[in-house]
């Protein structure tokens, strides 16, 4: 099978920076896809000048220029108002330009990241994963309630 035939993974993560954990199995997994012929877009709202794990010549790597303007300008009051009235569209708009219609898939690998796609159009292309310990968000009702109706819809 060609690569062109085979889905294109489209791995979302917070971050791409010098390394980490999150990063070391962002970059396994890519490599296994890359050598299995699937075609890999690694998608990171912040992007760091290098990496420390060897990542394959055909993996792209883009970044979500909202989540850079949203972390720049943080403090700011409109920026807020604007992420919460216009941020799912951003990110939609951003994805269409990556996603092959029924060729693609996101694996997402933060809760965060999960609820923000589970608002576009492509939440039923989304595949969550996440490794953080339970008891992080089990003390945070705000965020528990969005992850497990998320999960619960995505199982």
């Amino acid at each position: 099978m060609k690569i062109s035939e085979k889905l294109d993974v489209i791995l979302y993560a917070p971050s791409f920076n010098t390394g980490g954990g999150t990063e070391r199995v962002l970059v396994n997994l890519d490599n296994e896809l890359i050598r299995k012929n699937y075609k890999v877009i690694i998608v990171a709202n912040f992007i760091g000048n290098t990496t420390v794990y060897s990542l394959n010549d055909l993996v792209v790597v883009k970044q979500f220029w909202f989540a850079k303007i949203r972390s720049k300008y943080s403090k700011s009051i409109l920026i807020k108002l604007i992420s919460k009235l216009l941020g799912a569209t951003f990110l939609n708009l951003f994805l269409k330009k990556i996603i092959r219609d029924n060729k693609s898939v996101i694996i997402s690998f933060s809760n965060i990241i999960t609820i923000d796609c589970f608002k576009t159009s492509f939440k039923r292309k989304l595949v969550a994963f996440e490794h953080w310990p339970y008891w992080i968000s089990d003390k945070n009702p705000k965020l528990q309630k969005p992850i497990i109706c998320t999960c619960n819809f995505i199982l």
